[in-house]
């Protein structure tokens, strides 16, 4: 999913899996579970956003500081709030995408988000 917004970015493998289907998946690779098949063919950016969430909140945040203008603030509060994540989200402060997430636990310390922001860039991931 990230690779096709062309972030050139590697994780361990993982299976997006449409809940409906999951008890049919017998796989030992890590699983990670969307509402929805057709959000598992065509991701819109909010879901990406949130299956990063489990997997690094900080490629998370990176991503969507990168895509801000298209995030729907209303749609990433719902996918986050469906997938229960305040906590990962407010960890990397994603209210200053969609500010009607839910405050749960402390965020990281603005340095360090402002820190993996330069980190990307030096990269060439361009905010």
């Amino acid at each position: 999913m990230v690779t096709a917004l062309g972030y050139p970015v590697q994780f361990p493998p993982q299976l997006v899996v449409p809940r409906e289907v999951e008890p049919a998946i017998d796989t030992s690779l890590p699983r990670i579970l969307v509402a929805s098949a057709d959000g598992a063919r065509r991701p819109a950016l909010e879901d990406v956003i949130v299956a990063l969430l489990r997997i690094d909140p900080l490629a998370a945040r990176g991503v969507a500081s990168r895509q801000r203008v298209a995030i729907d603030p209303v749609r990433l509060l719902r996918r986050v709030v469906q997938d229960e994540l305040e906590g990962e989200a407010t960890r990397v402060n994603l209210q200053e995408f969609a500010p009607s997430i839910p405050h749960v636990g402390r965020p990281l310390p603005p340095s360090l988000l402002d820190a993996q922001v330069r980190e990307a860039q030096v990269l060439g991931l361009r905010a």
